[in-house]
């Protein structure tokens, strides 16, 4: 891909011959085009190979719709019409009996012509034949993943998903991120059983969560691909496949790592270790002559690890030594000074994925139609927490809204006050002398709520605030200020400065 869209932005051939592109027979070739419509469109075609068929489409990639456990951040779709933002690609079919280059315009490219697999390779790792569960399954709805699908399946003996799940032109992407990695593992797995091994544990690795299996597989695109490059290269004595590869797998971290929590008395780190032995990631403040603390990971399991905070309350930063990976995670437990005419929350953020877990990163926040933003302020004396929650224009602005909610955890002096407000008023609330009050409406963008808090609640200058949010006919939530895990709900309330809105420091009283 990246070799055809150089040769075709700059218009003339490159000036060293291009290398050989794989192309395997029976399976497909999507290529970018310029962005530019100006200018006329190359040609292309396959003068040696008459029944390769091509299709103009445009290629898209935005936020997952659903956000999934094992899912990357993004999703790519394909479209037979021109979209907004897409990129005009040619998609290619490749025949069974396909043979010599590829021509654009005036520049030949050199294809590499392989049979196909008709499948992956049996790299059997579990022998239980067990189907993983949702956390532990790329999205089957996702073209991008389909060829780490029918590598998971290869590795528990499992019959291969059918690419008839896809309509004809998503199915023709899949293929061509299926062939390559069919080639490649095959080639891995003649050269060497045992490294093909490695690298199947590398790509379906996972652990166990209290919901059951989840991915902990390698998800970072240039390490992914550079793998295929050195499984598809050519071959060479001073270089052997095994070997280059080998080396590949040892400089791989399975392991990743995340806050589950960090604004209560400790900080709780999480490690998911998938590998069959035992880990130690190193764990230090970046701070001067802070030393190191040796956490050992369980094998095939998830380690909860708390961790004393900073002594004093101001950002820090978490730093994690995995295998040849770094983490840095920000860790920020400075009370929130709550001012005129207020503090502003949100949006409110979807949780976890592995590809955040394993980047370091926090959530995208989701589509603007489903975001969730509050306010906290002082209105006649009252605090009240305001809350907007979005929802699609027409879709539910009516009834029914089962499963629509915010919860709402307010803990001051030590006491947790715990609140669901729906787009009805309030569902339940902790069993308090003084009860708030809620104020709501619906309205056709989003519905409201002003929820106005008891007096006895907000005795204390600097209490901690958690909020989360279901949704209504749909298994997706946000929280802050932690991102969550799907198999992990908690209230990791972070500290407010309400004694800031008169001015006045939160330890003087």
């Amino acid at each position: 891909m990246m070799l055809l869209a150089t040769v075709l932005s700059v218009g003339a051939p490159p000036t060293a011959a291009p290398p050989s592109i794989l192309a395997p027979r029976g399976g497909a070739l999507v290529i970018p085009l310029p962005r530019d419509h100006d200018e006329e469109l190359p040609t292309i075609s396959l003068p040696d190979a008459p029944n390769a068929r091509a299709t103009n489409a445009w290629i898209s990639s935005g936020p997952a719709p659903v956000r999934h456990w094992a899912s990357p951040p993004h999703t790519t779709t394909m479209h037979l019409t021109p979209v907004v933002d897409a990129a005009p690609v040619i998609v290619l079919s490749l025949p069974f009996d396909g043979r010599g280059p590829l021509r654009i315009g005036d520049v030949e490219i050199p294809l590499q012509w392989e049979p196909l697999p008709a499948a992956m390779p049996g790299v059997n790792l579990s022998p239980s034949h067990t189907p993983p569960g949702p956390l532990a399954s790329p999205p089957l709805d996702d073209p991008a993943a389909a060829w780490r699908a029918e590598l998971l399946a290869a590795a528990r003996g499992l019959p291969q998903p059918s690419l008839d799940r896809f309509d004809e032109l998503h199915r023709l992407y899949a293929l061509s991120t299926i062939g390559p990695w069919r080639v490649a593992m095959h080639r891995i797995a003649s050269a060497d059983s045992g490294v093909a091994a490695q690298v199947v544990d590398l790509l379906t690795g996972v652990v166990q969560t209290p919901e059951g299996e989840a991915a902990c597989w390698l998800t970072e695109h240039a390490s992914l691909q550079l793998l295929l490059d050195l499984a598809l290269a050519p071959e060479s004595d001073a270089n052997p496949l095994a070997e280059r590869v080998l080396r590949w797998c040892d400089r791989q971290t399975p392991q990743a790592a995340w806050l589950r929590s960090s604004h209560g008395a400790a900080v709780d780190l999480c490690v998911a270790n998938p590998s069959p032995q035992l880990a130690i990631a190193e764990v230090a403040w970046s701070r001067a002559h802070d030393v190191p603390l040796g956490i050992p990971a369980i094998s095939g399991g998830l380690t909860t690890e708390s961790i004393p905070p900073p002594l004093i309350d101001e950002p820090a930063h978490l730093v994690i030594e995995l295998g040849t990976n770094s983490l840095v995670l920000p860790v920020d437990r400075t009370p929130r000074a709550v001012e005129p005419p207020g503090l502003t929350i949100g949006p409110l953020l979807p949780h976890r994925s592995l590809a955040d877990a394993r980047g370091g990163t926090f959530p995208a926040p989701p589509p603007l139609e489903w975001q969730t933003f509050a306010h906290v302020r002082r209105l006649m004396g009252r605090w009240e927490i305001m809350l907007e929650c979005r929802w699609p224009t027409g879709t539910l602005a009516r009834p029914p809204w089962d499963g629509e909610a915010v919860d709402v955890v307010w803990t001051c002096d030590g006491l947790e006050h715990q609140t669901r407000v729906t787009p009805t008023g309030i569902a339940s609330t902790s069993n308090d002398a003084v009860q708030p009050r809620a104020h709501v409406s619906q309205q056709t963008h989003a519905w409201l709520c002003r929820l106005v808090l008891p007096e006895s609640w907000t005795s204390c200058g600097t209490p901690a605030l958690s909020l989360r949010r279901s949704h209504a006919r749909s298994d997706a939530s946000e929280s802050w200020p932690t991102p969550e895990t799907p198999w992990f709900h908690g209230h990791d309330g972070a500290a407010i400065d309400i004694e800031a809105w008169d001015g006045r420091s939160p330890d003087v009283r």
